[in-house]
């Protein structure tokens, strides 16, 4: 695992994310990022397929005696904290999710490919350049459209729209630059990815 995409904070935050192993799972960018290496993390994104309960996150949060800056939103199935500039997202999440890789004895994540269908999936939720980022990296060096496709099907069954996936993976109009991508590699130019991924959305599949 690339450890080094993680910032100071977020290795500072390692032992509180242990304290979950239990219960959630480590998804999102920063799980991607561990397998690829590509660009900094910022937050910790922790899936479960429970409920989420406040009261046993804010007990080991308090234990580990971590001040809580800001809490940016919460609802019954969700909350997302700021702890020391790192944002920590807890979220129920509705679908099965196999996460059989052990980051470190620390936590566990999915499979890498799972990793890129729940970034798939989640796209038309949202428009965030670093989205999009993941996915030209993931494109370009690990799976095809196809093969994220077919387990985005094997996991969201009818919930999953290809075609609408093709065209949010070319549409930029809406994209949310805000936060920066800082890359650990090679840095790519917008342009660059944008090409990509537009060619990728348009040709038919090839596995």
């Amino acid at each position: 695992m690339f450890t080094n995409i993680l910032t100071a904070n977020q290795v500072k935050l390692l032992p509180l994310v242990k304290e979950f192993s239990r219960d959630y799972y480590l998804v999102g960018g920063t799980a991607i990022a561990l397998y690829l290496g590509h660009r900094r993390s910022i937050d910790f994104d922790l899936f479960t397929s429970g409920r989420i309960k406040k009261q046993s996150i804010k007990r080991l949060i308090d234990r580990h005696k971590c001040q809580v800056s800001d809490i940016l939103f919460e609802d019954s199935e969700q909350i997302h904290l700021v702890i020391h500039d790192v944002k920590l997202t807890f979220f129920s999440y509705p679908y099965r999710i196999d996460a059989p890789i052990d980051f470190d004895q620390i936590i566990h994540m999915p499979d890498l490919l799972t990793l890129a269908a729940m970034k798939a999936y989640a796209l038309g939720g949202r428009a965030k350049w670093k989205d999009y980022v993941d996915l030209y990296i993931l494109l370009r060096d690990h799976f095809s459209l196809a093969q994220i496709s077919e387990k985005s099907k094997d996991i969201f069954s009818a919930y999953y729209n290809e075609k609408l996936f093709r065209e949010q993976l070319c549409y930029f109009q809406d994209v949310d630059y805000s936060e920066k991508v800082d890359f650990v590699v090679q840095p790519v130019s917008d342009e660059e990815i944008k090409q990509f991924l537009t060619d990728v959305a348009t040709t038919p599949f090839s596995f």
